[in-house]
């Protein structure tokens, strides 16, 4: 058990309940962000390093509405704040008893076999990246993955009442859909006494298994290597979240153009000839929302998809080293198909229908008036004259 390290990946941020004003200031943060830490209980060894840059930037929020939602992870949206760089480690213990409230579990199937826990949280240019670390566990974790829950599950309630302005936010799928493991390897053939690791996946029905073998020559102990690691694919990870966190922004914004369509169709529904025609009055600003949304979230559409085959080029196609490509190959192909041309069509016979409608109307209208004003026209001129 010695030589090997257990862990499981998340999506972890620390961002802000409000926007202070009239400016923001990193270094402010970073202290409210320690002393945040220090408040949950069995919580310590605490290390918070972070780009200069970052420590010394003010931003001036004078403009901005303190009593707004501030955008959150949990919503797919870029973390806020986004230092260029910043890494967040700290030790936690977790009695198994509490584990097993968290699980909603018994106690005996707590799966981490340990109470301690070692987070490193790394900020890449993507999105953040969450390693939990079962320490010393008695036998190796079959769920390493649960170690992720346990961890995210205790700090949102630790945190939800918390005084300072830090927020705890996540983003699913947290924990990742694997379990990992560091273990030393054969390293020794010609092909590979260059490498400091290799990956080596293995599928299932749930969750994957990932070992990561290490070259024993270069890494003076498992720690290290694992250590090592993180570094190494935390970048390939943070671009998995941010299509994640991508997909769940268009999620939130595709729902409501939706609702605006269902709401014209439901008015066309209607079983009234006399309140469908009065509601094809009162729906041309509706259509015109529809249809505005309709472009709006398809630009937007357009754009994500840009970005994201941009980096994904720019990530697969050095020849460098990847482990998740197949996740987030996944990924990209899972995006819900959005029935945008669909509901380009519908709004556009409702449109037609509308008009069509409204015309026939005005003539049926014209010919009631005309045949009411001829019928008092000859009433007028067939009385009898005074």
């Amino acid at each position: 058990m010695k030589d090997k390290i257990f862990f499981g990946v998340g999506c972890f941020h620390f961002g802000l309940r409000k926007l202070p004003t009239p400016s923001f200031e990193g270094s402010k943060f970073l202290e409210e962000l320690r002393t945040a830490l220090q408040n949950v209980p069995n919580l310590n060894g605490i290390e918070i390093d972070a780009s200069p840059d970052f420590i010394e930037d003010v931003t001036e929020t004078n403009d901005v509405d303190s009593e707004e939602v501030v955008p959150s992870l949990h919503d797919g949206h870029p973390p806020l704040p986004n230092p260029t760089f910043l890494d967040i480690v700290f030790d936690i213990y977790i009695p198994f008893r509490i584990q097993a409230e968290l699980l909603e579990r018994e106690e005996e199937d707590v799966w981490t076999y340990t109470e301690h826990f070692r987070v490193y949280i790394h900020y890449t240019y993507h999105f953040p990246v969450a390693f939990v670390q079962m320490v010393d566990p008695s036998k190796p974790p079959f769920a390493a993955h649960d170690g992720v829950v346990v961890v995210r599950k205790f700090l949102e309630m630790e945190l939800e009442e918390d005084d300072t302005n830090i927020s705890f936010q996540t983003l699913g799928p947290s924990p990742f859909h694997a379990s990992f493991t560091v273990a030393p390897g054969d390293f020794s053939s010609e092909e590979k006494q260059g490498l400091q690791y290799d990956a080596t996946t293995r599928q299932s029905i749930g969750y994957a298994d990932i070992v990561f073998s290490y070259n024993k020559l270069r890494f003076k102990n498992p720690q290290a290597a694992a250590e090592s690691i993180f570094e190494e694919i935390a970048g390939e990870l943070g671009f998995f979240y941010q299509v994640v966190g991508m997909r769940v922004q268009l999620s939130e914004a595709w729902e409501p153009v939706e609702g605006l369509v269902d709401k014209l169709v439901e008015k066309r529904n209607t079983k009234s000839w006399l309140r469908r025609i009065a509601g094809w009055f009162s729906i041309s600003a509706e259509l015109n929302d529809a249809v505005t949304g309709l472009v709006n979230f398809k630009s937007r559409q357009i754009s994500a998809d840009s970005f994201l085959q941009k980096y994904y080029r720019s990530t697969y196609s050095r020849g460098l080293q990847t482990v998740f490509q197949s996740f987030v190959d996944e990924e990209m192909e899972d995006r819900y198909p959005y029935p945008t041309d669909e509901l380009a069509k519908i709004t556009e016979f409702l449109e037609a229908r509308r008009v069509k409608s409204v015309e026939s109307f005005v003539v049926i209208l014209a010919a009631i008036i005309g045949g009411v004003v001829g019928s008092l026209v000859t009433i007028y001129l067939s009385s009898p004259k005074p």
